[in-house]
Parts: C-alpha cells; sequence; structure tokens
C-alpha cells in the first residue's frame, strides 16, 4: 500500500477507495491506543471503553470494497438482459408492421384507407427502426447477441419441420423423429440461457464477412488493402441524391438516415417511385447497385449520429473486378448477393411465399444462379428445372402475349419465352 502510495502520489488520495481505506485504518489505530491503555483508566472510564469497542465493527466495511463490484456486475447483467428483451421485441414489432403492411391491400378495398394505414404502420417502422439503430450504437454487444439468438432458433426451427417432413415421407419413423425433436427441445431451452451480449466485431471482421467476399483469401486481403475507415460526425452527409457514385461503404458503428425516392432497376418503363425515409445501422452495405450499375444515387445519407465507415472506393472496385476475373467473378459474386436481397423482397410480397420464414426462403434462394441476358436475346422458361425467375435489374416482355415486367419482378409461370432483362435471377 504504502509502496502505491508513494508511486501514485496525489492521486493515490484522490481515490474514493483508498480513502476509504485510510478511514478504516485511523478507526482502528484509534481503537488500538484506547486498547493499550484501558489499563491504567479508572472503572467510571469502562463505558468509554465499551463505546469504542464498536470502533472494530468498521473493519467489516473492507467487505464493501469486493461486495460493490459484485453488484454492479449483478446489475449491468440484469440491465443488458432487460436491454436484450426490448431489442428483441423491438424487432419483433418492426418484422410485424412490415408483415401487416404487405396484406393491407388485400384486407381493404377502399385505396384512400389503405394508403393512410400504410402511412402510420411505415411511421411506426420508422420510429422503431431509429430506437433500435441507436440501442445497437450504445449497446452493439446486446443486437449482436439478439441477432445470433435469432439465428439459432430459425435453425433449430427448420431442423423441426424438416424432421416432421421426412417423418411424412416415411424416411424416419416415430421413435427416430422424437429423439430428434427431444434434441432439438433440449437445445432450444439452451438458448434461454444465451448470454446477453456478445462482443462486437471489429471493421476488419465486418469486412471479411461480406457475403459476395465468401471467405476467399485473396479477394479479401485485396480489399482490406484499399478499404479506408471514415469517420463522420452527427449530421454529416455521407451521399447526396443525384450525385455520382463515388464507392461503397460499409456502416462499421452509428446510424445514418436515408432519404429520397425508391431504387431504380432499370428498364424501358421506370415505375414510378415513392419518396422514402429509413434508417441503417452496423453491417450495412450503401451504394451496391449504383456503383454495379453506374446510375446516380437516389438518396442522400445523413448521419444521426457519430458514425463510422468502411469505404471502398468505385475505382478500387473495378480493380478487384479486373483481378478477381474468374468464375465465379467478384462482380458476378457482387450482383448474386444483391439479387438475392431483392428477390427475398420480391419473394415475400407475393401471397404465395407470406408463410415463409426468412430463413425458409434464404434455404430456397441457396440454389438460385444470375443469368445476363442481351437486348433482344429470347430466352425459353420453366422448361421443368426452373420453379421461379425474378427480373433483378432492367424490364422483359413475354413473347407471346406481350406483357412487360419491370424489375424487380417475379416472372408469372405461365410464361414461356421472353426477351431482353440484363440480369435475371432464376431458382432450380
Amino acid at each position: 500500500m504504502f509502496q502505491q502510495a508513494l508511486a501514485m502520489r496525489k492521486a493515490y488520495i484522490l481515490n474514493p477507495w483508498n480513502q476509504f481505506d485510510l478511514f478504516i485504518i485511523v478507526l482502528a489505530v484509534v481503537d488500538i491506543i484506547i486498547n493499550d491503555f484501558a489499563a491504567s483508566l479508572e472503572v467510571q472510564m469502562f463505558r468509554i471503553i465499551r463505546v469504542s469497542k464498536m470502533f472494530r465493527l468498521t473493519r467489516a466495511l473492507r467487505l464493501i470494497k469486493i461486495i460493490i463490484p459484485k453488484l454492479i456486475t449483478l446489475v449491468e447483467h440484469q440491465i443488458h438482459k432487460q436491454l436484450s428483451l426490448g431489442y428483441d421485441i423491438g424487432n419483433g414489432f418492426v418484422t410485424g408492421e412490415e408483415d401487416i403492411s404487405k396484406i393491407i391491400d388485400h384486407i381493404s378495398d377502399d385505396q384512400t384507407v389503405s394508403k393512410k394505414l400504410k402511412g402510420i404502420l411505415e411511421m411506426n417502422r420508422q420510429l422503431a427502426v431509429k430506437e433500435i439503430g441507436l440501442l445497437q450504437r450504445n449497446y452493439p454487444e446486446i443486437a449482436i447477441s439478439v441477432k445470433t439468438r435469432q439465428a439459432s432458433r430459425a435453425v433449430l426451427n427448420s431442423e423441426r419441420e424438416t424432421i416432421g417432413s421426412l417423418m411424412l415421407m416415411g424416411l424416419l419413423d416415430e421413435v427416430e423423429s422424437k429423439k430428434l425433436k427431444k434434441m432439438i427441445e433440449i437445445r432450444m431451452k439452451k438458448l434461454t440461457k444465451f448470454p446477453p451480449t456478445i462482443p462486437a466485431p471489429t471493421a476488419e471482421s465486418l469486412l471479411q464477412n461480406l457475403p459476395w467476399l465468401h471467405s476467399d483469401v485473396a479477394q479479401i486481403e485485396f480489399i482490406k488493402k484499399v478499404a479506408k475507415l471514415m469517420i463522420f460526425d452527427f449530421g454529416d452527409i455521407i451521399m447526396r441524391e443525384n450525385d455520382k457514385p463515388q464507392g461503397i461503404h460499409l456502416i462499421v458503428s452509428g446510424v445514418v438516415k436515408m432519404t429520397g425516392s425508391s431504387p431504380g432497376y432499370g428498364g424501358r418503363e421506370q415505375k414510378e417511385k415513392s419518396h422514402v425515409i429509413d434508417y441503417q445501422s452496423r453491417g450495412t452495405i450503401i451504394g451496391e447497385l449504383n456503383c454495379l450499375t453506374q446510375q446516380p444515387l437516389e438518396f442522400t445519407v445523413t448521419c444521426e449520429s457519430a458514425t463510422q465507415t468502411c469505404f471502398i472506393g468505385i475505382n478500387s472496385l473495378f480493380e478487384a473486378f479486373d483481378v478477381f476475373y474468374e468464375d465465379p467473378s467478384l462482380e458476378y459474386k457482387m450482383w448474386l448477393s444483391l439479387a438475392i436481397r431483392i428477390a427475398t423482397t420480391v419473394f415475400m410480397e407475393n401471397i404465395n411465399y407470406q408463410g415463409w420464414t426468412h430463413h425458409k426462403m434464404c434455404l430456397y434462394l441457396s440454389n438460385a444462379y444470375l443469368m445476363d441476358v442481351e437486348v433482344n436475346e429470347k430466352v425459353l422458361l420453366y422448361d421443368g428445372s426452373i420453379q421461379d425467375v425474378v427480373v433483378i435489374y432492367g424490364s422483359c416482355s413475354d413473347v407471346q402475349d406481350q406483357r412487360s415486367f419491370q424489375a424487380p419482378a417475379l416472372i408469372s409461370k405461365t410464361t414461356y419465352q421472353w426477351s431482353a432483362p440484363p440480369w435475371t435471377l432464376i431458382e432450380q
């Protein structure tokens, strides 16, 4: 203690815990002095001596130094559990608002009522997304824990459904299915004890897990060399509407607000664009489509908090396309990753797929591939090996009845032959 005091000098005395220790030492010294002179004191002083023994109880206060940090840890754990629950509920609320918004047109025939309801749902969704983003900024370890738990639960539910399907097909008997379901239930129960926090990934880790890099060491190293870590303050504009794309931003931390029109997907006849306001946070990639198509930006990105992004310039991106041209090329993988995200939204809006979970949809699209079709080129569809076709970018028309499909769109299964979509996602 004395060596530490000499080393730290004034800083040692200013520490509250060290002041507390000094207070206990002083009381102990007073107690010792009174005990040493007790023999020479007269009988009437016994009461004072008895009171002085109360000083010894203050030695137990030393335990506070050990107990308080443990209490703080316990309280923080409970706070993280409550925040984790709130984040989970918030995600469920956002998902519910999005699902209800998709079926509003099927519930109400009045367009005025439908538009008003959609406006209310969208406003509630935006507020919830913003709060979730701010929570993720302040407590990224909680958001990662919740997402990991949700992903684990989705996988286990998918396994349970698969067991049921295999049992109906006669590939599993009742005894085997019960054992497997019991194992899944055990793992489900373990998720209730899942830690409320998981350390947040670094910018390097987020880069390595980009879907279009797909754990390719050479491509990851190249992107890491050309990527730059950029820091923005609250209110800074990262991208501006109608500007030419300068590159891709991967959000490392913080919350951004995206305002502008809905993204354009090429085509002869552009769809009517609507004004869009959205919030994005850690892990979101901004500017992919515009860099691939070299079209002006349709949105303005403004920081809602202090934000860090990993920036990959468009020239560096095209250089990577030239270097990694072997099949599957880096450009193809980026298009495929973007196409799967777009197709997931298209499928979820179709009434035939609205009962599907996100995990089931990802499994369904795992065998999908992209096809680049030249202008005026005719392509045969649904020959028995193809289940669904989605136009990702551009437009096409049915050769027989001249129906036009503007991206993004799910091609009707009655279509036999089409022509002219630049990029198409095909599900086998």
